[in-house]
């Protein structure tokens, strides 16, 4: 994903509101107006981290994962991580006392079903000091359950640390439509054409070019979030047309970018059905 200049970036809060054996499950959330990001941190806890609207992303020492609406990263405690909050993001927050049995061990992205954003957000809603045994309490208790049932969906992006690969990577991180391949790369590098693509298999486990499919695709979904047009964003993820980009996003995504848009705050659904 493009990496977002942002207007502040803060260290973690130390007073985040911690489960217990009692109550397993605590909430927050938080409304921001501006693009933030909060440093690097860990918790004692896992955490799921929701956007209600807007997009989140997460990088962790493994890489980039991105939570549009419908989506949600988890981290299992100890994970270390900064967030990146967009401008009129919904950050919804879930911490879920650690050990809690049937849970992800590692870092992904789930699919938020209907029944679970309900869920997430009627809880949020409600006194996070509740007592065991409440209607709150028994809440909690569906909402671990819904939690271990999500799917994973792949909105991750492996960032090799193979320091040949750097270059690559950090260029782009930094410009996800630059269209050159691995060939144009090599002086840069100074490594082989053959080796780059030896070297981007075994760290990220995916090709070059599968990696920087995946790369454009996170680009896109936050622009269009943001409001941006599919045609532009087509261009400024590097596609030669509309078209092409048109038909990975409803490959990878299984709708349209223009349906995407018109669902999560971007451009009116009758400007883009034809997409």
């Amino acid at each position: 994903m493009k990496r977002q200049a942002a207007s502040i970036t803060r260290p973690a809060s130390e007073s985040l509101p911690a489960p217990t054996l009692e109550r397993p499950v605590i909430g927050m959330r938080i409304d921001y107006d501006r693009p933030e990001i909060v440093d690097w941190h860990e918790h004692r806890f896992g955490q799921l981290l929701y956007a209600a609207r807007g997009v989140l992303q997460v990088e962790t020492k493994r890489g980039l994962w991105l939570a549009p609406p419908q989506r949600a990263v988890w981290l299992p405690s100890g994970t270390a991580h900064r967030v990146t909050h967009s401008p009129g993001l919904a950050f919804r927050s879930l911490h879920v006392e650690r050990g809690s049995p049937g849970l992800q061990d590692e870092c992904c992205v789930l699919a938020v079903s209907g029944l679970l954003r309900e869920l997430i957000l009627a809880f949020l809603e409600r006194e996070q000091n509740y007592d065991s045994g409440s209607g709150q309490s028994s809440l909690a208790v569906v909402l671990l359950n819904e939690l271990r049932l999500a799917p994973t969906v792949d909105l991750h992006l492996s960032l090799p640390g193979e320091p040949r690969l750097k270059p690559i990577v950090d260029g782009l991180l930094d410009d996800p439509g630059d269209r050159r391949g691995l060939a144009d790369w090599v002086r840069m590098t100074g490594a082989s054409q053959r080796t780059l693509e030896r070297l981007f298999k075994s760290e990220t486990g995916q090709s070059f070019g599968e990696w920087r499919r995946q790369l454009r695709l996170q680009t896109a979904i936050t622009l269009l979030s943001e409001g941006e047009a599919v045609t532009s964003v087509a261009f400024a993820v590097g596609y030669e047309s509309p078209s092409a980009f048109i038909a990975m996003f409803g490959e990878a995504m299984g709708e349209s970018p223009g349906q995407f848009a018109a669902r999560h705050g971007g451009l009116p659904q009758t400007k883009t059905a034809r997409n």
